[in-house]
């Protein structure tokens, strides 16, 4: 789950630093053409190429991630036991760890 967290926000950091050039260049016009010249046009090519594998990153993502929901949906439909006993487990887990630092605690 941690991947999709960090794939979120690397798409989410990208797409901040394609807004900041666009808007660099598009603030900079002739001084920015005076001092790069033929590079402007390259900038551009390649920010928009960057912009195109972002949209695709985020569209996979999404997708992954609406997969990976609807997988955990249908093994909760066809395993509620599993799913409730684990939760019961847990809370039971989280029971006994919190009355002992809370038992710790008062001594």
């Amino acid at each position: 789950m941690s991947v999709d967290i960090s794939a979120e926000q690397l798409i989410e950091d990208l797409r901040k630093l394609v807004a900041e050039a666009e808007a660099l260049l598009a603030e900079g016009g002739t001084k920015v053409n005076d001092y790069l010249g033929n590079a402007r046009g390259e900038l551009e090519s390649h920010l928009r190429t960057v912009k195109a594998q972002l949209e695709r990153a985020e569209r996979q993502a999404r997708r992954r991630f609406r997969r990976a929901a609807r997988a955990a949906d249908r093994y909760a439909g066809d395993h509620p036991w599993h799913i409730g006993g684990a939760g019961v487990a847990v809370g039971l887990l989280l029971g006994i760890v919190v009355g002992l630092v809370l038992g710790n605690s008062r001594d």
